[in-house]
C-alpha cells in the first residue's frame, strides 16, 4: 500500500474516531434515523364512535412506519404500530398492536390513506377475530401535519 493511501487512511480513522465535540464512546457514531412526522385529527370508527387520532411516521430505505395511537370519549387506546410503504402519494398499510408495551390488545387493520401536502385521511378494517379482537372495525380518518 503506498505510504500516502496510509496516511490518509490513518488520518480519515482518527477523524472518524476523535469528532471534536463528539460524546460517541463507540469509534463510529451511530447516524440516527429519519425524524418521525407527526399528524393529529378525527377518526370515526365503526365500533368505538368519533375521536381522535395521532399518527407518527419515518420513511427509511422503502418502509413507512410508526405509532397510530386512537382516543374514544377521553380514552386512550394503547398505541399500534402503522407499517407500510408509500407508493404515488398512497400509503398502504397495517396496523398492529404494540407487542413491546405488554398490553398486547386490539386488531390487526389493513389502511389505505392518500398524502397530500399538509395531510393523511384514508380508511381501515380490522380483520383477524382474536380473543384480544373479538370485534374488529372499520373506519375514516383525516389527520393534519403537525
Amino acid at each position: 500500500m503506498p505510504k500516502r493511501l496510509l496516511a490518509a487512511l490513518v488520518l480519515l480513522g482518527a477523524a472518524i474516531g476523535c469528532g471534536g465535540s463528539s460524546t460517541a464512546t463507540a469509534p463510529f457514531s451511530v447516524i440516527p434515523g429519519p425524524q418521525p412526522t407527526a399528524y393529529a385529527g378525527s377518526i370515526q370508527d365503526s365500533n368505538s364512535g368519533a375521536g381522535t387520532l395521532r399518527v407518527t411516521l419515518s420513511s427509511a430505505a422503502g418502509v413507512t412506519g410508526g405509532t397510530w395511537t386512537a382516543t374514544f370519549s377521553g380514552r386512550t387506546e394503547p398505541p399500534r404500530v402503522i407499517s407500510g410503504s408509500v407508493a404515488n402519494d398512497v400509503l398502504t398499510a397495517t396496523v398492529n398492536p404494540d407487542q413491546t408495551s405488554g398490553v398486547n390488545s386490539g386488531c390487526t387493520s389493513l389502511v389505505s390513506a392518500t398524502f397530500t401536502a399538509s395531510s393523511l385521511s384514508g380508511t381501515y378494517s380490522g380483520f383477524a377475530v382474536t380473543p384480544t379482537c373479538p370485534v374488529p372495525s372499520t373506519g375514516t380518518f383525516t389527520v393534519t401535519r403537525q
